[in-house]
């Protein structure tokens, strides 16, 4: 993608931010669109390597001039509402992620010079499953979030049928560096380099955990290959791991031992013992993940430990 013209929405967020560090290091031209410039506290080092767009999903008018001045052949649309808990109103989830996304996919519909849109989608639109979750499967989803990011992946799908040349990947509980505070990992890790308790909800809930990396890679491998527009792709491990897996191997690959108090967060009402993807989609497609369980776990937790400091003023 060197030299290609490629936008990133959300790049103030997690999933956004590694994506548009990445594809600077790959060299691209990369586009940014951010709320707050001053927020964005995950691109501040490396902030003068992006063409930086002032804007988001609900204003309009804003998203249209900066679509056409930017005029991208690649486009991630990583930007989304009320995947945190503290993201609560649904309204807003709505005018982000189903009106917003709509809204952003007629633009570039309209634009001509867009060869790829990659459009990021969540686990959460399945809803509980008892098998491994697959792209052809009944999608129930239990939660507002979840049903505003159904309705974005079909909408999305709605405008490939059309011409657009947009491709979903369905991501399960990505992690890595610059990982929202008050998430499982960033807990986990921050705990461990503080050398303090961990609080935490049940050992029992089980996920399919995917390193940011792999992520990366399935996004700009998707993102060139000719495959049909329209499809939907699970990006996960293909392997589930407890809550309480996950604080013993990072114990373990870190060297840290620390005490965790089980019980002193409240659960979440859709956590389940069952929860993976079946990813045999994404290999047939030349996808799969590199990134270990435990090598993931090792290599977030160095991170946290030499950029801790950038969690300090964000975990209140």
């Amino acid at each position: 993608m060197r030299g290609a013209r490629v936008l990133v929405t959300g790049a103030g967020g997690f999933i956004g931010a590694n994506l548009a560090r990445y594809l600077v290091s790959r060299g691209a031209q990369v586009s940014v669109l951010l709320r707050d410039t001053h927020r964005a506290w995950r691109l501040q080092d490396s902030i003068r390597d992006f063409d930086v767009r002032v804007g988001d999903l609900e204003n309009y008018e804003e998203l249209e001039k900066n679509i056409r001045d930017i005029a991208p052949e690649y486009v991630f649309h990583a930007a989304m509402y009320g995947g945190y808990p503290a993201q609560q109103d649904m309204a807003r989830m709505m005018r982000v992620n189903v009106l917003g996304s709509e809204k952003l996919f007629s633009l570039l519909e309209n634009l001509g010079s867009v060869k790829k849109v990659i459009n990021f989608g969540s686990s959460s639109e399945y809803g509980k499953k008892q098998m491994p979750m697959r792209e052809d499967d009944l999608c129930q989803p239990e939660t507002p979030y979840a049903i505003s990011k159904l309705a974005q992946t079909y909408i999305g799908r709605s405008y490939a049928l059309k011409g657009l040349p947009l491709v979903t990947l369905r991501l399960f509980s990505v992690f890595g560096p610059y990982e929202e505070p008050k998430r499982l990992i960033t807990d986990t890790m921050t705990a461990l380099v503080r050398h303090t308790t961990l609080n935490a909800s049940s050992p029992e809930p089980k996920r399919d955990f995917i390193h940011i990396d792999d992520v990366t890679r399935a996004a700009i491998l998707f993102a060139t290959s000719d495959l049909k527009s329209g499809e939907i792709i699970n990006i996960g491990s293909g392997e589930e791991h407890s809550i309480g897996e996950v604080v013993d191997t990072s114990m373990r690959v870190s060297g840290v031992s620390i005490p965790c108090a089980w019980g002193s967060v409240a659960g979440r009402s859709f956590d389940t013992n069952r929860w993976v993807a079946d990813i045999g989609c994404a290999r047939e497609h030349g996808w799969r993940p590199a990134v270990s369980f435990d090598d993931g776990l090792l290599k977030t937790y160095e991170w946290f430990r030499d950029s801790i400091d950038l969690y300090a003023k964000r975990e209140a």
